[in-house]
């Protein structure tokens, strides 16, 4: 039996203390001491620290991390939290929110006479329009309409190849904005813009240099036409080349182009081999889910509105998104929102005469 000391066993036999848990060689018996000889109850050792708290009196995580000094701050707003979460899941990026910000609207809006509520109504800053279908004749009664709610307008021609009025892009802008048509620079772009079908706007965010914007209306049925496939890869040829004839500067490219990227060569090289992003097809990095089908027609859905843009501009995107709406039941419309810079590195009243850089100096009163 053991006792206070070790009992002794023969040489080169094993021994143990069962009590004590251990297990030794005989000839180190004798010197084992059990901590528990026979009368002593065995009790389990008690954990060290202040006794657990009671968990149930508080009502959520916050409150209990809080009281173990784990969290003494509030933390994000659970909201965020849950957006959080679920975009990690989806590999989405949520940007953080920021104070400010322009925020650019593009869509087909099928009939700007018939939208023209909706138009004035939007909360975008500037809205970039596709088949606004408003004929000349009618166009100083929608200007009438677009001053009375604050609103201005910058529209082009109708698609001269049709008898009915067909096509046309435009910007609409809140007054006080300043957008302008920018001079075509080569002639091919210039005979682009006749078709009713591209255009090309500077646009004033606050930065040192403005926003150059080309507005784009494909022809319908390119993926199954490869004749009107072509011509509507000819209107990113003209921009392409027309972008190389302006200044350097942030660029993109806009609109209802009635296809997929892969039906324009030209499109595929922006995209593959001159560095520009199509925000669509990156919208996880902007807080969307990628590939969002933006045109319903009979059924089907498809990816037919797009914006692009530029190594220069791409820096100055924050947040990218796709706007569903009842109002439009044909074609979904894409909304980014541009970075401003500080308060003190913005524009004043006057246009600055580097408002594109490198050159020519004085452009943006060149172009007004």
């Amino acid at each position: 039996m053991w006792g206070g000391a070790g009992a002794a066993t023969p040489s080169g036999v094993a021994a143990s203390c069962p009590p004590c848990k251990l297990s030794f060689e005989a000839q180190s018996a004798a010197a084992h001491t059990c901590k528990y000889p026979p009368g002593r109850m065995q009790t389990q050792a008690q954990p060290m620290g202040p006794p657990p708290r009671d968990h149930k009196r508080f009502t959520n995580i916050q409150q209990w991390l809080r009281s173990t000094g784990i969290e003494h701050q509030p933390g994000p707003a659970l909201p965020r939290l849950i957006a959080v979460a679920v975009a990690s899941v989806r590999n989405i990026v949520v940007p953080p929110t920021i104070t400010g910000g322009y925020t650019l609207r593009v869509g087909n809006i099928t009939s700007l006479i018939t939208h023209l509520s909706q138009v004035c109504t939007t909360e975008a800053r500037s809205f970039i329009i596709q088949e606004h279908s408003a004929p000349k004749s009618e166009w100083a009664q929608v200007m009438r309409t677009l001053n009375a709610q604050g609103r201005r307008a910058i529209l082009g021609c109708l698609d001269p190849e049709t008898a009915k009025p067909l096509a046309g892009v435009g910007v609409i802008y809140r007054a006080g904005e300043r957008i302008i048509r920018v001079k075509p620079a080569t002639t091919k772009f210039a005979a682009a813009v006749a078709t009713g079908r591209l255009d090309h706007y500077a646009i004033d965010i606050g930065h040192p240099t403005a926003l150059s914007c080309y507005n784009i209306y494909g022809w319908s049925g390119g993926p199954q036409n490869t004749r009107l496939a072509r011509r509507t890869n000819g209107l990113f040829e003209c921009a392409i080349d027309e972008i190389d004839a302006q200044p350097l500067g942030p660029a993109c490219i806009v609109g209802d182009i009635n296809g997929d990227p892969e039906h324009f060569k030209a499109l595929q090289e922006l995209l593959n081999h001159r560095g520009w992003t199509d925000l669509g097809a990156q919208a996880y990095r902007y807080g969307s889910e990628p590939n969002i089908a933006t045109c319903r027609v009979r059924g089907s859905e498809t990816r037919r509105d797009y914006i692009v843009c530029s190594p220069e501009a791409i820096d100055l995107v924050h947040e990218f998104k796709v706007v569903q709406s009842d109002d439009y039941p044909v074609h979904a419309h894409l909304q980014l929102t541009l970075k401003l810079p500080p308060a003190d590195a913005r524009r004043g009243d006057a246009p600055s005469s580097d408002a594109l850089t490198p050159r020519p100096p004085n452009l943006w009163e060149e172009w007004v």
